[in-house]
């Protein structure tokens, strides 16, 4: 583990701090109607927990190609699941850039997430 090594705790501790904040969203956002894909709201809900974080409205063109990337890497098959990955690592891209979390872990605090939203979103026998 170097330095930079974000604790896997941290993330968690992180992601449940955000939760309550993401059901809210989610469902004030229930009532709109909307012709958004899955893929469009995730963006929309990456873009807001990264402009939330960073107080920088307009991401810059390496962001929004991330975010695309991203996006398009997750399982849409939970969508709850997905909308929170992508929300919270919005959240966490948006404390890189104002250097609150550094760079270096961003691809595991990514991770992290995704596994917490897992816990978090997916129900069965196990």
């Amino acid at each position: 583990m170097n330095s930079h090594t974000i604790p896997e705790e941290a993330v968690f501790n992180f992601c449940a701090t955000i939760l309550p904040g993401f059901r809210k969203i989610m469902k004030n956002l229930e009532t709109l109607d909307h012709d958004l894909s899955a893929h469009a709201f995730s963006m929309h809900l990456m873009e807001l927990g990264r402009e939330q974080m960073s107080e920088v409205a307009d991401p810059s063109e390496q962001d929004v190609e991330f975010m695309t990337g991203y996006i398009e890497s997750l399982d849409h098959d939970n969508s709850e699941e997905a909308f929170f990955t992508a929300f919270a690592g919005g959240c966490m891209m948006g404390l890189v850039i104002i250097n609150k979390a550094a760079r270096e872990d961003f691809g595991r605090a990514l991770r992290l997430i995704e596994g917490f939203a897992h816990k978090e979103f997916t129900s069965g026998p196990f």
